[in-house]
């Protein structure tokens, strides 16, 4: 009886480290596939204002690409959003000179439905990229993150 005790403590101890680690590729790659699209928008001399995860004060990096705005600098911000069902990735980027774009990841994908002019859907359907229409407006929202009105 003690070597299926032991069987049986081994199997779920396998079963949460695979758990683990399969999360934490899914957040890797999450945040590889939308960093590499706000990067491609932002440029390489980009500012890189910073990945505020879930449980993260996203006040400096917010600041940060507030003030590369206004200076007409280019710039990257990306914040972890809390999903019901999936892994969501939310960010800002500008190459400068003022125009600025949303780049939004979702793990199981964006419905290609009823999709307004100008969104483009990208990586298989798990990038949704909006241009914020000029005037660029942007805000701090509630939950403190940096947004445009699009």
């Amino acid at each position: 009886m003690p070597h299926a005790r032991n069987h049986r403590l081994l199997s779920a101890f396998i079963t949460i480290l695979l758990g683990t680690m399969l999360a934490g590729c899914s957040k890797q790659v999450s945040d590889n596939i939308a960093n590499r699209h706000l990067r491609s928008i932002a440029g390489k001399n980009a500012t890189d204002c910073g990945h505020v995860g879930l449980h993260q004060s996203p006040t400096s990096a917010a600041d940060c690409a507030l003030a590369a705005w206004k200076e007409n600098r280019p710039f990257l911000i990306s914040y972890d959003v809390r999903g019901i069902d999936s892994k969501l990735v939310f960010g800002l980027a500008s190459s400068g000179g003022g125009d600025v774009f949303s780049v939004k990841y979702d793990s199981m994908g964006w419905s290609t439905d009823e999709l307004r002019s100008g969104v483009k859907v990208l990586d298989s359907n798990h990038i949704l990229v909006v241009h914020c229409p000029p005037p660029v407006r942007l805000f701090v929202s509630s939950t403190g993150y940096l947004d445009c009105y699009d």
